[in-house]
């Protein structure tokens, strides 16, 4: 829409010097326009000149970001495998890993569904020191709850998941480590969904 309105804008300019003596049209009337016209192209240079140097910003940004990551870590593995390295050490230097005991046999993930209307739900869930989850699902008048996904994402959310009408619906998860379901199942989760 900016576009048109810029492209009707120089055609607007260009026809009313051409036609400013059929109008009666004079300087005063017409400088501004051009003027304007100018202008405007001056800022769409600079907001796409602007643009680019952004994007090429955040990519070096990331770059930069992945090396130093890339070389801290390299030379904290060296610090740690290194006979004079102790705990207090590596905690003064920030690479002091905590050592999790979670006991994936004994745990369950927690999970929340959020009705997202239209028959979609939301699903996020924890997965704790696990590869993912399994998701299952049971709609009003299901007799079990049926196998719906596997879920191994690092952010813990499962969006539009469960595209199977209106009414309540019924979820569950379960830990999942080295392609084999562990642990306890979740509480299960009602959702009532809007059409």
């Amino acid at each position: 829409m900016k576009a048109a309105l810029n492209v009707w804008h120089d055609q607007f300019k260009t026809s009313v010097l051409a036609q400013a003596a059929t109008f009666g049209l004079v300087a005063t009337d017409t400088t501004p326009i051009t003027n304007d016209n100018t202008d405007i192209h001056a800022k769409v240079t600079s907001v796409n000149s602007t643009a680019a140097i952004a994007t090429q910003s955040v990519a070096d940004k990331n770059t930069s970001r992945a090396n130093a990551n890339k070389q801290a870590r390299a030379l904290a593995a060296r610090i740690k495998a290194h006979p004079a390295y102790t705990v207090a050490l590596g905690s003064l230097l920030g690479i002091k890993v905590p050592q999790d005991t979670t006991d994936l046999t004994t745990s369950k993930p927690t999970l929340a569904g959020v009705d997202q209307t239209g028959g979609v739900v939301e699903l996020d869930f924890d997965k704790s020191t696990s590869d993912g989850v399994n998701i299952y699902a049971k709609r009003d008048g299901d007799a079990d709850f049926i196998f719906l996904a596997r879920d191994t994402a690092i952010d813990n959310h499962l969006p539009a998941l469960h595209r199977l009408g209106d009414g309540g619906r019924e979820y569950k998860a379960v830990y999942v480590q080295t392609d084999a379901e562990i642990g306890l199942f979740s509480d299960e989760v009602v959702v009532n969904c809007a059409p």
